[in-house]
């Protein structure tokens, strides 16, 4: 049984190959465009979900807070917009169904059968469910089930759209590749219809007809000229063809899958570059988003706090006789939660300017800047007797100086306030070099200390380790630390021992990167 392809002509092997050649190659690309389409709009659609269920959440905690269902089913009306959410549901913490929205006589799903926040595939579509929080609590949980019709109808006009293409594309380059292996078939043709007259006939006087371009030119070049000389080195010629075919091959097989494996290693670094853009434009539009909410929100407080501060002391003036002590006690009581709130938002303001303002760049001797900071400090400490402690002399360095003022005087406020229960309080201050030809200056004290299991929260906003009856403060003071020095370039970290006090380290560029390093 002859193989395939034996009985075609070379015109027809070229055009056999070419045809399976296009025809693989678009099916690989449309079928890879499809399943990454289809992964992508999978995406979009749970990022879509999960963006409206966090909205939902935002709007209807205050409708939970104060059981107003109808609140939140006119919040969750908004859906009507949205064709393929079949339904929304908010549940109370007890798993109690507080409000819902329906598409097409899908009911929500009962209390007990509630997920966990998350998300999953149900036979009908996609399920998002997430926590609606309120000050660190869990006041209810949204719940939004999606149908996939979109994604569906979407698939179908991509697959029919890319079938369209591709039979044009294909049809397009059959075209081109029956016109070009012409003029590539003729040449070989006639060198093979001059070779078959050689063999049958001996005559060795033949010569190959016309001219071709590039090797295929040499070749029957070569051909005519040893036509000449083939009675007395047939054989010698013989071998040597078969020797230099074999390697032409190979070294052609070995180009090929290196120009394979560079062109695959290159559009893989492509795609990885593209994919780390856009990751970043997204964190720094979320950033700036979130920066903007945080000191809008923050300062339109003001005014109504103001309100409450004013008339409490003006309840305080015009009624305090008249309160009995629990009247009064009551008045304090306020009173000092709207001062701590008024600490909190200008704590707030604060660290939404950190990210807001231009850093101006200069030459700082952190002594000169340290020295600042501990006369404020001991202000602050009205009068307890501290041992402060300089372990060698500070480095200088480059940063905005009114930016790292607020950094030491955050550091050195913290070790004030957390060595007050210490019999002795010890402040030390000193530099040690750090990764990347940075400096790290580090503040140690002999204070309460923390666990380091909790250390990821330490620089957080609003994370506390310790109650606010034990040390006052707004923990904000170490989140706008990390703010500043991340904006320097730097980092900044702590160690600590509970009862045993903390370490507080920050990294800077040093202006003379020819200064020595000191001890820790």
């Amino acid at each position: 049984m002859r193989p395939f392809g034996s009985t075609l002509t070379i015109p027809q092997r070229l055009l056999l190959a070419t045809t399976l050649a296009t025809s693989s190659a678009l099916l690989i690309a449309g079928t890879t465009l499809a399943l990454l389409e289809d992964r992508q709009s999978m995406r979009d659609l749970l990022t879509r979900r999960i963006t409206d269920a966090e909205i939902i959440g935002l709007h209807s905690a205050t409708a939970l807070l104060f059981d107003q269902a109808a609140s939140a089913e006119a919040t969750l009306a908004v859906f009507r917009l949205k064709p393929d959410v079949e339904n929304a549901c908010i549940y109370t913490p007890d798993r109690r169904l507080f409000a819902d929205y329906v598409a097409r006589d899908i009911r929500c799903a009962p209390s007990p059968t509630l997920a966990a926040p998350g998300h999953r595939q149900s036979d009908r579509g996609l399920v998002v469910t997430r926590p609606i929080v309120v000050r660190g609590e869990q006041a209810g949980t949204v719940v939004i089930e999606s149908n996939f019709d979109e994604l569906t109808q979407r698939s179908q006009r991509i697959f029919w759209s890319g079938l369209a293409v591709s039979c044009l594309a294909f049809a397009i380059g059959l075209l081109i590749s029956w016109r070009y292996q012409r003029t590539l078939s003729r040449p070989l043709l006639e060198l093979a219809r001059t070779a078959q007259v050689v063999s049958d006939r001996k005559d060795y006087a033949m010569r190959v007809q016309g001219t071709a371009p590039g090797e295929i030119g040499v070749l029957i070049d070569k051909f005519n000229e040893m036509l000449g000389q083939i009675e007395a080195r047939d054989r010698e010629l013989l071998t040597v063809q078969a020797g230099l075919e074999e390697r032409v091959q190979q070294r052609t097989e070995e180009l090929r899958l290196e120009l394979l494996v560079r062109e695959q290693a290159e559009g893989e670094v492509r795609r990885l570059n593209a994919a780390l853009e856009q990751q970043l434009e997204e964190v720094t539009a979320l950033n700036s988003e979130i920066e903007s909410f945080s000191y809008s929100v923050s300062h339109d407080l003001r005014a109504p706090l103001r309100h409450v501060s004013g008339f409490v002391e003006l309840l305080r003036t015009r009624a305090g006789s008249a309160l009995d002590e629990t009247g009064q006690r009551y008045l304090g009581v306020i009173a000092n939660g709207a001062s701590q709130m008024g600490r909190l938002i200008d704590d707030l303001l604060a660290f939404s300017r950190m990210s807001r303002s231009e850093l101006t760049q200069g030459d700082i001797s952190l002594d000169d800047l340290v020295a600042e900071a501990k006369q404020e400090a001991e202000r602050e400490a009205g009068g307890r007797e501290i041992e402060w402690v300089f372990l060698n002399p500070l480095p200088t360095v480059k940063g905005d100086r009114s930016l790292l003022h607020v950094v030491f005087g955050n550091l050195f406020s913290n070790a004030v306030k957390y060595t007050s229960r210490a019999a002795k309080a010890r402040i030390e201050v000193g530099w040690t070099p750090a990764k990347d030809g940075l400096v790290a200056a580090f503040v140690r004290d002999n204070g309460v200390g923390f666990d380091m299991k909790y250390a990821g929260k330490l620089f957080g906003v609003f994370q506390r380790l310790h109650r606010a009856d034990e040390f006052e403060g707004t923990g904000i003071g170490l989140a706008t630390v990390r703010r500043i020095v991340n904006r320097h370039g730097g980092e900044a970290w702590a160690d600590s021992e509970v009862g045993r006090g903390s370490t507080f380290y920050i990294s800077l560029a040093k202006a003379d990167a020819n200064e020595e390093g000191g001890a820790a």
